[in-house]
């Protein structure tokens, strides 16, 4: 049952534009962005529910709507989020890296899929495939958290 609030209020959020993002961030103008969904039927495995919860605690939140994209094998700096990411594969294909158990961990999602990235943590990388990618990332932090990603060190697993 708490699951399935937790993903109302997310879908609520979401498809009623109610997310405020801080001023230092550019935003689409919606004119230029067409109708219709950006991506439907993802399938995201292992929702942490805790975390979700977590970051709902205070009822309010500031949400983060980003279109991503990586060049062929292309690959960000390892950051952290303050709150839960959620991430869709839109075209082509992403590694996630990040570490667990004392491993570092990479695992591709392919177009259709996604992932959810927790908050904190020793951060996460993102690579495109071999013909690059694009990505949807709906952020939820707690509100004036500051900046949605902080870069961070590469974890000494994943050098």
């Amino acid at each position: 049952m708490r699951l399935r609030l937790v993903l109302v209020v997310l879908a609520l959020m979401v498809v009623g534009g109610a997310g405020v993002a801080l001023a230092a961030h550019p935003t689409a103008d919606p004119a230029t962005v067409p109708r219709g969904f950006l991506a439907a039927h993802a399938k995201v495995n292992n929702i942490p529910l805790a975390t979700l919860e977590r970051a709902l605690r205070s009822k309010k939140a500031d949400l983060f709507i980003e279109h991503g994209h990586l060049d062929p094998n292309q690959a960000t700096t390892f950051y952290t989020h303050p709150g839960p990411t959620f991430y869709v594969v839109v075209s082509g294909a992403v590694t996630n890296e990040n570490v667990s158990g004392g491993e570092c961990r990479r695992k591709t999602y392919a177009k259709g899929l996604g992932f959810v990235e927790r908050n904190g943590g020793r951060g996460h990388r993102l690579t495109g495939g071999g013909n690059g990618a694009d990505y949807y990332a709906v952020s939820m932090h707690p509100r004036n958290t500051g900046p949605d990603r902080r870069q961070v060190n590469p974890p000494g697993e994943c050098r």
